[in-house]
């Protein structure tokens, strides 16, 4: 009865008409002639469905209606997720805006996407405005395919539901979901993990301290540590290790901010220490790990540095070495409480270690 109720309510939206001209989405990868009309587009969700997670997907000739039907199907384990799914279903078809070809929506920067397909481009689908409205590219929807159509309503629903339910504020985790939502034939591990996505939609991990986003690209990562709330100043937490080492990354610049290292150094250890691939170890990202610029520090001191973990440090662990020198001294960061400031020291003494990686 559930089931029929529901299809019911699908149909109520008139996706005949909707099939035409009407879609909602997030991210979408786009291909262009050299005239700059599309060749191709994709839901970012699917692409890195099919990429990244190694999920398949029909090009049968289901219409709207039929998948997104089949979407819900895979929900009724969690009705409280399924009621919820319908409701903003109906909340997204009656707030959609269509802005007509020759006009662009400005990126969301929520994805963090992991992958790009060459000579292509990330654009933006579709965009909320402060009254409710999801803004929609018509040019980019009409270039979809019913699959991709469908998971765009999905992928806004899902959004949706996550950013009620858990105040999240990037797409990562929506476009998971998404991408399981929409695969067919799941295996049993794969069935499994869309289980837990669509759990943990609805309820919020246990927010105490615990390890997380040890191990994938920086955007998984993110992911795993998605219970921990987000702060005001746009950092969000990459990894947490065993022993409580954090690496943050700061969403305005897209640096990635490590731990305070566990030893004093005088600057030569220090630009090794940085340099060295043991720091991919506990946890850190690997890439081209360095010391911190004095403009970065400057930059980012008074917005991000003091809520990192161990900045300002105690009486014997007060300043950081960054990569500015002159002759035989090195500026230094000051983080002590009540004394952020610069200061040119000579680079054979010892200090703390901060390194930086550029997502």
């Amino acid at each position: 009865m559930y089931k029929k109720t529901f299809l019911a309510a699908l149909m109520a939206l008139s996706f005949s008409a909707i099939a035409g001209d009407k879609g909602n989405g997030g991210y979408s990868v786009v291909c262009r002639n050299d005239d700059g009309t599309i060749a191709s587009a994709e839901l970012l969700d699917i692409y890195e469905g099919r990429l990244i997670h190694n999920l398949n997907y029909s090009k049968n000739s289901l219409n709207v209606a039929a998948r997104l039907s089949a979407v819900q199907y895979k929900t009724l384990n969690n009705r409280p997720f399924s009621d919820k799914f319908i409701r903003e279903i109906k909340n997204i078809y009656s707030n959609l805006v269509f802005i007509p070809e020759g006009n662009e929506l400005a990126l969301t920067e929520d994805a963090f996407p992991s992958i790009k397909k060459k000579d292509c481009q990330f654009e933006q689908l579709a965009n909320y405005t402060n009254n409710g409205e999801i803004i929609v590219s018509q040019e980019i929807y009409h270039h979809l395919d019913n699959l991709n159509r469908a998971a765009l309503i999905v992928h806004e629903a899902v959004y949706a539901i996550r950013r009620k339910a858990l105040g999240e504020n990037t797409s990562t985790a929506s476009r998971k979901l998404t991408a399981y939502l929409m695969a067919e034939k799941l295996k049993y591990n794969e069935e499994a993990e869309l289980n837990r996505l669509i759990k943990g939609s609805l309820q919020r991990p246990d927010v105490s301290k615990r390890p997380c986003g040890l191990t994938g690209p920086i955007s998984e990562r993110i992911e795993s540590c998605s219970y921990q709330e987000k702060s005001k100043y746009s950092l969000v937490l990459v990894t947490r290790t065993e022993d409580m080492e954090e690496i943050y990354k700061d969403l305005a610049t897209g640096l990635i901010w490590s731990s305070r290292l566990d030893s004093k150094m005088n600057l030569i250890m220090a630009d090794k220490a940085c340099r060295s691939s043991n720091l991919s170890s506990k946890g850190h990202i690997k890439g081209s790990w360095r010391l911190p610029t004095v403009d970065e520090y400057a930059y980012a001191s008074d917005r991000i540095l003091p809520i990192l973990p161990g900045m300002y440090g105690d009486d014997e662990n007060y300043w950081f070495w960054t990569s500015t020198t002159r002759l035989n001294f090195a500026l230094v960061y000051k983080g002590a409480a009540g004394e952020r400031g610069y200061e040119f020291i000579k680079s054979n003494k010892t200090g703390s270690v901060r390194c930086v990686l550029q997502d």
